[in-house]
């Protein structure tokens, strides 16, 4: 077995699964030079300056109010000047604003709600790579056969109170049927995901409870030959060490939500563990 906890272990056909079915990574979305607000802002320059024809004509205008001024008399022949050259400019503005098309705002027609029955429904990635990985595991995971009557260990209970919080489907004790055995290996805890992924989730602690006497690092294999019992089965097996549990029960809880986002898409719960730290690792044995 592993030198570290936590400890995740794959069934192979899961693995196969995981390298054709990469899951993605969400990117933020940034705007671009086409969004309405860049768009909009681009498009009110053009109010900050004159037009060259009207900016041309205003210095003419001042050119013929000076020479007016200088040859010409009395009053009344100035003020025949300006009235015509007045006229003159609204007339050509009105004409130069006839022959500007005038632009009409496209109308978009509304959806015709009628005919959706009859479109292609595109289904979510999240929603897709989760059906695969249904079909894939329908029928081949090992089922349990009841509830054990084995004795819970001394971190159970607080352990299963902080998992009953994020995951609410959690199992505690559940067994399965082992031919080469005589006693049926039971579950610490069990979480099965509605995609099918099935996950065996074990607390390993140091020293047996009313001995006192080491315990899995000194089972002679017994770890490595349940381990792959579960994994046969389609089982994913994660492995933390009693510490980890009582010391960090949320960053534990943390391991199992990207186990659960890394093979069937479903983030939703690592999304509520998004501020809890990353679980240290523990090596086999140094105890506390």
């Amino acid at each position: 077995m592993n030198k570290s906890y936590p400890v995740v272990l794959y069934p192979n056909q899961i693995l196969r699964f995981l390298a054709t079915n990469a899951t993605s990574n969400i990117s933020n979305s940034q705007p671009t030079a086409n969004s309405p607000i860049l768009s909009k802002n681009k498009s009110n320059i053009h109010w900050l300056f004159l037009p060259r024809s009207q900016l041309l004509g205003a210095i003419a205008v001042g050119v013929i109010i000076a020479l007016s001024l200088a040859l010409l008399s009395p009053f009344w022949l100035v003020a025949s000047v300006w009235l015509v050259i007045f006229l003159g400019v609204i007339c050509n503005e009105i004409s130069t604003s006839k022959k500007q098309p005038v632009k009409r705002q496209k109308i978009i027609p509304s959806p015709d709600f009628s005919t959706l029955n009859n479109q292609p429904v595109r289904m979510p990635l999240q929603s897709i790579h989760s059906e695969q990985l249904s079909k894939l595991l329908n029928g081949t995971v090992m089922p349990s056969v009841g509830m054990s009557t084995a004795k819970t260990g001394v971190s159970e209970k607080a352990f299963k109170q902080v998992l009953q919080q994020i995951f609410p489907n959690i199992v505690q004790g559940l067994s399965f049927h082992n031919p080469a055995l005589s006693i049926p290996y039971s579950a610490d805890f069990a979480l099965i995901h509605p995609s099918g992924l099935s996950i065996d989730i074990e607390i390993d602690e140091p020293y047996v409870g009313n001995t006192k006497e080491p315990h899995h690092c000194t089972d002679g294999g017994k770890d490595d030959i349940r381990n792959q019992f579960f994994l046969r089965g389609n089982w994913v097996v994660i492995r933390f060490s009693e510490k980890q549990v009582v010391l960090y029960p949320k960053s534990c809880c943390k391991v199992i939500a990207s186990v659960i986002a890394r093979v069937t898409s479903d983030r939703t719960y690592l999304t509520q563990l998004q501020s809890i730290p990353v679980l240290s690792v523990h090596l086999v044995w140094h105890g506390w």
